[in-house]
């Protein structure tokens, strides 16, 4: 009698495995070792002698997902270890000075549908042609720029959203086809552009101050198109040149992701 009460304790043990997430806590999870990283919130949860599961609604997808593993589960401020783990970190500040007016999102569970909103925005209003639409696989990098930002951040906008849409999705797409690239000059740690030399400081004024001329909208209008220009001068070396929001956009793309090799004022 005694040994069947000793395995019943032990039976009762194993089956109150506790689990770490409740019901609509959002997280962030894979489905297998080296699957891309995705968010969502928890919808279910299960249990066996020794193990969690949980059924997760999928941001991106708004499916759910069942039967997850609680080891490929985790908080969004966690890190879930992937085949090809990356070491950029996302630049808050940069991405938070494009928020003006619209409403801030405070639920990691609405930043996807935010996104998808957007875009759909963005490729209803489109009059440029199919290189100025945003893709599924644009969409989907904007999706986990963003959610890369709110867990960053703690929040995001529509704004922020537009501006990520602008130079990620569609000025990368335009980068990789653009006829003139920016490029980084390895022993003077310049960019150029249109033979125009840009430090880093440069290079953040410009966008800072192309942040309104980037969110700019237009009603559709059948007689003319409207497109915002910057004008830049070299007054030193001579070169000068108009550049369209794209270029802008492709320009500060080029910067994010090279912005630690670019050279300051400071150096020169």
């Amino acid at each position: 009698m005694k040994k069947v009460k000793l395995f019943e304790q032990f039976l009762n043990e194993e089956t109150s495995f506790p689990a770490q997430f409740e019901i609509g806590e959002p997280v962030s999870f894979i489905t297998a070792p080296g699957d891309d990283q995705r968010w969502g919130s928890v919808v279910k949860v299960s249990f066996t002698k020794a193990k969690v599961f949980y059924d997760i609604l999928d941001d991106y997808t708004s499916t759910v997902i069942g039967n997850i593993d609680s080891v490929f589960v985790k908080t969004l401020r966690s890190n879930i270890k992937l085949e090809e783990p990356t070491n950029e970190s996302v630049n808050v500040k940069y991405w938070a000075d494009y928020h003006e007016k619209s409403k801030k999102i405070t639920s990691a569970s609405k930043v996807a549908r935010a996104v998808e909103d957007e875009v759909e925005e963005w490729n209803l209003n489109n009059e440029n042609g199919k290189d100025n639409e945003v893709t599924n696989g644009d969409e989907k990098k904007v999706i986990n720029l963003a959610h890369d930002f709110f867990k960053a951040a703690g929040w995001i906008s529509a704004d922020v959203i537009q501006a990520m849409i602008a130079q990620e999705a569609i000025g990368e797409s335009i980068v990789n086809e653009a006829n003139d690239k920016p490029s980084l000059d390895s022993s003077t740690g310049l960019i150029y552009y249109f033979d125009i030399p840009f430090t880093s400081e440069d290079v953040e004024e410009i966008l800072a101050s192309s942040k309104v001329i980037l969110n700019a909208k237009f009603t559709p209008n059948k007689q003319f198109e409207i497109q915002p220009m910057i004008f830049i001068k070299d007054k030193v070396n001579g070169g000068e040149h108009t550049f369209s929001v794209a270029q802008i956009g492709i320009l500060g793309s080029f910067f994010d992701k090279n912005k630690n090799s670019v050279a300051s004022r400071k150096d020169f």
